[in-house]
């Protein structure tokens, strides 16, 4: 498994938070060519997801998707399938592998978190969550869910309104903004980014 991977920006309005939870798995396993051969036992065992849930609702969603292309091939006399995922050049994320041991989370929240992730302004951690008409269109939820994770994510101390975090340099100009405090974020993390402007 990779230490971390990149996923495209766009793949936040195409999956569910489950589901993208689950593919960000199947990415951590992709070998230099973002290509796998996981099976489902091995995604499931992974992702912490039931082998029925890929089997028969995530499987189905992925096929045919453009991040990814199937192939079915035969392996010591057993029917195996390869996964193609999308390599983006440009327009990416880094998620790191430790998502996958993250156990203050479900899966669903790692995946809104990783949604959320992917539409960060200026490859930052900061976001504002006001406007549900704004994130309609970049997330695969339903509003109620929406503000359903929103308000987990912010008990939970992943999201934080940066009225309260003064370090951040954009917290007096958008007090009522969030910052993702999430360590398995980005190449460094938000602690590095937060430290990287204490030294200035």
């Amino acid at each position: 498994m990779k230490n971390f991977t990149i996923l495209p920006n766009g793949i936040s309005a195409k999956f569910s938070p489950n589901d993208l939870y689950t593919l960000t798995g199947m990415y951590l396993t992709a070998n230099k060519d973002y290509v796998t051969d996981s099976t489902y036992d091995q995604i499931a065992k992974l992702t912490g997801q039931s082998k029925g849930y890929i089997k028969d609702s995530f499987m189905p969603r992925l096929n045919g998707n453009k991040y990814c292309s199937i192939e079915s091939y035969i392996k010591d006399g057993l029917r195996r399938k390869k996964y193609n995922l999308l390599k983006p050049s440009k327009n990416f994320r880094i998620i790191k592998k430790e998502v996958l041991t993250d156990c203050t989370l479900s899966s669903e929240e790692k995946g809104f978190i990783i949604a959320l992730y992917c539409n960060c302004v200026n490859n930052s951690f900061n976001l504002s969550l006001s406007s549900w008409e704004f994130w309609k269109s970049r997330l695969k939820v339903a509003k109620s869910t929406f503000y359903k994770l929103k308000k987990a994510l912010i008990g939970k101390n992943y999201l934080r309104q940066l009225a309260y975090m003064p370090m951040n340099p954009e917290s007096g100009n958008h007090p009522d903004d969030y910052m993702l405090c999430v360590p398995w974020l980005g190449h460094k993390n938000y602690v590095e980014e937060l430290d990287k402007y204490r030294k200035q």
